[in-house]
């Protein structure tokens, strides 16, 4: 047989052995190694353990980012900080339901832009924001819509973009010039989406103050001052942004190492904190979104070392331009069905980049990622969809929800493919 035919079965039999692993409901980091083993058998290659181990490894500056994150957001969550932030936001615009509904907005994608997990952001503050939106008179079903956009768009905001950031790596490109896009395209976004599914809706209401008197009683037993409350995510965030805007003048010491600056402040400012079982909480909580990108890793060096990956950038680089956008527009669609935001991002993005290199690979970067951030809305497995039916205790069917969010998932899409046929025309994005 020839190489091409012999690629075409590895990655047969790797899809195979995915889908036969994830219908018996295995963990995502076993599925993908078998698949990646039954690839390499196929191909002849044996039982390939140094590329596997190998591979495992491919996204580890990413594992620590997601990990220092988690810790970061599990220190705010459980000081309260979330909790009276959010409480200080209610007082402070519920006479105002379009800006409270936009800030909260922001609130759920805050957590996703700083660990690169939307699910991460809706399960941190996805039930109380939704009884927010409920309370202003939003229904059930577009409550979980949005904040399953806001989770969606907060997992693609800057700083911690996951999918960008493994599709750089995959090509050997810094993760940098990224963020002022990044904002300029997710901040907006998310607004309009939630503006658009809830603004009509709004009214003022008496079960917000309702809502306020529950949530001070809630916080009172974690009776913290606005320092605490404030100061380690301004300190995040302003690092973050400032070692970007004068890259030469300060030094960076890494987005692990400002989560974990910023969380020694969070520590400082409320000594009493447990901090070991803060931390293997959430080590578990991330453990999931790391077991992919650790299986996805040795997945996509076994699909580099038996040809598939290789096969995959020829037919993507030889199809006409306009079956290529078609390619991109549903493969995402439908990898993220599987392997979620994450998954889709690497196995699919990082052969589609390679295919995109004929133009500014940073813009081309950034209108993937934004389709493959949405990929995880797709069902059967919808990650991020599924943890905003969860919060909000919708008892809806998850296809009501879809109806409400096709149409800004279409629309983000386009804006994504958009942005990859221009990209060069685009570079005054790059900035940062």
């Amino acid at each position: 047989m020839d190489q091409s035919t012999i690629a075409l079965l590895s990655a047969g039999v790797m899809i195979v052995v995915f889908l036969g692993a994830w219908f018996l409901k295995v963990p995502h980091i076993i599925s993908l190694t078998l698949a990646a083993i039954g690839g390499a058998l196929v191909a002849g290659n044996g039982i390939p353990l140094r590329h596997l181990v190998e591979g495992s490894f491919m996204f580890f500056d990413l594992v620590l980012i997601i990990l220092t994150a988690m810790m970061f957001l599990g220190v705010l969550r459980e000081t309260g900080a979330l909790s009276r932030m959010i409480l200080d936001i209610i007082r402070r615009f519920h006479r105002q339901p379009f800006i409270l509904l936009s800030v909260l907005t922001l609130v759920v994608m805050l957590p996703g832009a700083l660990t690169g997990s939307g699910t991460a952001a809706v399960l941190a503050v996805g039930s109380l924001v939704g009884a927010v939106l409920i309370g202003l008179g939003i229904p059930a079903v577009n409550t979980v819509a949005i904040i399953a956009l806001a989770g969606v768009i907060g997992s693609f905001a800057p700083p911690v973009n996951i999918p960008a950031m493994a599709m750089a790596n995959g090509i050997n490109m810094p993760y940098s010039g990224m963020f002022f896009a990044l904002a300029l395209i997710s901040i907006p976004l998310g607004l309009i989406c939630s503006i658009v599914l809830g603004g009509r809706y709004l009214k003022r209401n008496d079960q917000i103050q309702t809502l306020i008197e529950e949530m001070e009683e809630t916080t009172k037993a974690k009776a913290i001052g606005p320092l605490a409350t404030y100061l380690p995510l301004v300190f995040v965030l302003g690092t973050m942004i400032l070692t970007r805007i004068f890259p030469g003048s300060l030094p960076n010491p890494g987005i692990p190492m400002i989560f974990i600056l910023g969380l020694v402040l969070a520590l400082i400012l409320s000594p009493r904190l447990k901090i070991l079982p803060l931390v293997t909480g959430s080590i578990r909580e991330a453990m999931p979104v790391v077991g992919i990108l650790i299986g996805v890793g040795a997945f996509v060096q076994v699909m580099t070392l038996t040809g598939v990956r290789g096969l995959f950038v020829i037919t993507a680089v030889t199809l006409p331009e306009i079956g290529l956008y078609v390619f991109i527009l549903l493969g995402f669609v439908l990898a993220g069905a599987l392997l979620g935001s994450y998954g889709s991002g690497t196995v699919f993005g990082i052969p589609v980049t390679l295919a995109l290199l004929d133009r500014d690979p940073v813009l081309a970067i950034i209108g993937l990622s934004l389709m493959a951030a949405f990929s995880s809305l797709t069902p059967p497995t919808a990650i991020v969809g599924q943890a905003a039916v969860m919060s909000v205790g919708y008892k809806g069917s998850y296809g009501a929800v879809l109806k409400k969010m096709w149409l800004p998932w279409l629309i983000a899409s386009l804006i994504g493919l958009a942005i990859v046929v221009f990209a060069d025309r685009l570079d005054w994005l790059v900035r940062y």
